[in-house]
């Protein structure tokens, strides 16, 4: 419809799934983290539930970095712990391999093997 002034007057629908947008070759499933837009693709008869997991494991690891998103009353300080332990060894060995990396290429530099 188009109203006196010449403008559209149609409603825009309202999108029943958040953040999944259908396509035609199938769907774009997005989560915008402080202002920044992630997205990925999936194929036409995916089921809605793993898009949305997707979605939500996507949004917890932007914005708490991999830590668990479970509520605080139903951890225990154990478990807590036991995830920063595994947190701070994967953040000690990529700065080992790094080094690793970095060193190896200085030798090359250098001539040494």
């Amino acid at each position: 419809m188009v109203n006196t002034n010449g403008a559209s007057t149609r409603k825009l629908k309202k999108n029943r799934y958040p953040g999944l947008q259908r396509e035609r070759s199938g769907w774009r499933v997005y989560v915008s983290v402080h202002g920044r837009l992630y997205a990925k693709r999936f194929p036409r008869d995916t089921p809605l539930t793993l898009m949305r997991q997707w979605r939500e494991a996507k949004r917890a690891e932007l914005l708490h970095g991999g830590l668990p998103t479970t509520p605080r009353a139903q951890r225990t300080f154990g478990q807590d712990v036991e995830a920063y332990l595994e947190r701070l060894a994967m953040a000690h060995q990529a700065h080992l391999e790094m080094w690793v990396e970095q060193l190896a290429a200085f030798r090359a530099a250098k001539g040494r093997a």
